[in-house]
Parts: C-alpha cells; structure tokens; sequence
C-alpha cells in the first residue's frame, strides 16, 4: 500500500492511527443538524432562516457554515408552486 500511495510505511501508519480532530467532529455535528433542521423546517428555510433556527434551539454555528454545509451537500429550498 505504501508503495502505491508513495509514502514511508511510518507516516502511514501514523496517520491511520491519527485520532479525529476536535473540528472534524464539530463540522459533521453541524452537518447533522443542518440536514435535521431543513427536514423540520418542511425544506423551505434558506441559510440565513435556518442558521436563526438553530441559534433559537441553542446550537452553536455560524451563518457561514449553514451556507457551506447547504452548497456542498446540495440541500437546497423547495421551491413555492404557483398557483393556476
């Protein structure tokens, strides 16, 4: 595998044994509750409203986060269907 990867075989198994970092751990918590929010939200809160969502429920995360968690998982509003 090391000569695959072309790395030493220690910095390899150093970093297979590498514990998760605590902001790892944080941004997947935050991943979780943006994808649990949206669905409470009936999918129709955009970054701004389901950031003030989840600071109202007492969860620590930013406005900016909401916005990267959404475009890079492609969570995204339902849209409004007019009516005839």
């Amino acid at each position: 595998m090391c000569h695959i990867l072309d790395v030493k075989p220690l910095s390899y198994y150093d970093w297979i044994n590498r514990d998760i970092h605590e902001q790892q751990i944080h941004c997947n918590q935050c991943e979780l509750l943006v994808r649990v929010a949206h669905g409470e939200t009936k999918q129709r809160y955009g970054y701004e409203r389901l950031h003030t969502h989840l600071v109202e429920q007492g969860h620590i995360i930013s406005k900016y986060m909401v916005r990267r968690i959404k475009e890079t998982y492609g969570i995204v509003c339902r849209r409004h269907q007019l009516q005839s």
